[in-house]
């Protein structure tokens, strides 16, 4: 009977595991904007979505708070292959953390 219901829940878990987003649904990536008006040029992290659910991203943290993010980025929503751009500036980018509508997920950068 024991074994039942571990393979119960095991079973459960699994069904559960997919119906959420998961990091593997974002794509976190350095990226450059460039303004074409003032020849400026910024650093970036570029997060794109591959779900196919609507994301949106309510905070982003670089570097656990020690890194300022340019502009406003809460409450943006990314569709399938949208992309969303965050200027940062004077910083080595190890650490960014998002936090969205459907989870709080974590990427590193080894350098």
């Amino acid at each position: 009977m024991k074994f039942k219901q571990i393979f119960g829940a095991v079973c459960l878990s699994a069904l559960l595991y997919g119906c959420g987003t998961s990091p593997d649904d974002l794509i976190v990536a350095p990226g450059i904007y460039f303004n074409a008006n003032t020849l400026d040029s910024s650093p970036t992290i570029d997060i794109t979505s591959k779900s196919d659910k609507a994301i949106t991203i309510e905070k982003v943290i670089l570097n656990k708070g020690n890194c300022n993010v340019r502009g406003k980025v809460g409450s943006s929503t990314l569709g399938y292959g949208k992309t969303l751009q965050v200027l940062y500036k004077n910083c080595n980018i190890i650490n960014v953390e998002i936090q969205t509508d459907q989870g709080h997920f974590e990427y590193s950068f080894d350098r």
